[in-house]
Formats: structure tokens, C-alpha cells, sequence
């Protein structure tokens, strides 16, 4: 973790991807798929995007000039050289539950098990153009599950945004194996039989 002091202002600042939150790491996806070109608005924003305030250091960074701000650029060069440090976290065991803020989550890890509700849901949103989700955002909304009385909480819209709300507060490492597995369209087999049916014909 990086303390930026600028003026009577502190700033603390992400400074490795295994420092990253979720939604940090969605926020510099989005700078990066944004149609802006200008470079130096991306680089604000990628920055911005790394601080615990990020609306404010946005705003104090346009007052930089060109020399401070390359010289302060420099300090995030690793967000660039990304590729072998993402797959090592795509190699991460997938866990099967979480704490944030001490509240417990359970991690839908099988594809196959979720519901036919929930893959519809799923799959509107991801497909929805006018949805102002990212896909792992999607993904950590419908795969997270608080947990009560000791089973997942039933998928409904409103335990969906309750989740997705906890982007910012959960380090990317500890979910983005999963994420980037379930996205990949892979299965992850289960050996026990969990089905709640059975057929039987004479």
C-alpha cells in the first residue's frame, strides 16, 4: 500500500494486483474498455481507480503538471504487466465460502447445480446491453451467496445487488479463480449425487 500525501490531502493507494479489490480491478477493466482516447484522462483514472477516494484524487490530479504526473505514473507501472500475475490467480484453488466483514458466504463452484432461474438470470444479464454491470461483477453477484442457517441464500435481484454492493471489499485473489472459471464456460464436476429428485419406471 502506497500514502500519497498531496497537499493537506492522504491518499491510500493499491500497489500490487494481490493488494487489488474486485471492483478496483473492474474499475481499471472498464477505463480500459472505455472508447476514450484520450491517455492522459485513462491514466487519471486507472490511478483514481486504486485510492481508497477516488472521486477526490481525480479531481486533484487534473491540477498536476506534466512533470508531477510522470513522475507519479511511473509508481504504477505494474498495473500494465498483468498477464502472469492473473494467471497465477486463475491457477488459485476456487473456495467454496468467504468472510467479508465477518458474514459468511457460500461460492456456487459448479455451473450444473445453479438453478434454471438463475442461469437465465445469468445469462440476460450477461447478453443485457444496456446493463451497467461488468461480466465478473455478473458472476460475483450470482456465484456469492450469503449464508443463513447453515445453507445458501435462494438467488432473488435484491440479494444480487446486496452482493455485488461487497466488489470493494473483497481482494480480487480470493475470487477471481472462480470468476474467471465459471466465465470461461468450464464445469467443475462434483463426485456426490445432490439431486433433489429421483425417477423411478416400472
Amino acid at each position: 500500500m502506497i500514502k500519497l500525501q498531496i497537499n493537506d490531502k492522504e491518499f491510500n493507494i493499491v500497489n500490487s494486483y494481490e493488494e487489488l479489490t474486485l471492483g478496483q480491478y473492474i474499475d481499471i477493466i472498464n477505463v480500459s474498455e472505455s472508447k476514450v482516447s484520450n491517455s492522459i484522462d485513462n491514466d487519471i483514472k486507472i490511478i483514481s481507480a486504486l485510492s481508497n477516494n477516488k472521486e477526490e484524487l481525480n479531481s486533484i490530479l487534473w491540477d498536476f503538471n506534466t512533470e508531477e504526473f510522470d513522475e507519479l505514473k511511473e509508481e504504477f507501472k505494474w498495473v500494465e504487466d498483468n498477464a502472469d500475475v492473473l494467471n497465477g490467480f486463475k491457477s488459485l484453488e476456487p473456495k467454496e465460502s468467504l468472510e467479508i466483514e465477518g458474514k459468511k458466504y457460500g461460492i456456487i463452484s459448479n455451473y450444473n447445480k445453479m438453478s434454471m432461474g438463475e442461469i437465465v438470470s445469468f445469462e440476460s444479464l450477461m447478453k443485457s446491453a444496456s446493463s451497467d454491470f461488468h461480466r465478473l461483477e455478473i458472476a460475483f453477484g450470482i456465484l456469492l451467496r450469503p449464508i443463513e442457517d447453515g445453507k445458501l441464500v435462494k438467488f432473488t435481484e435484491d440479494i444480487f445487488l446486496e452482493v455485488v454492493k461487497n466488489k470493494y471489499k473483497i481482494n480480487m485473489m480470493e475470487i477471481y479463480s472462480t470468476l474467471s472459471f465459471f466465465l470461461s464456460g468450464d464445469k467443475i464436476s462434483t463426485i456426490k449425487n445432490t439431486k433433489r429428485f429421483s425417477i423411478q419406471k416400472d
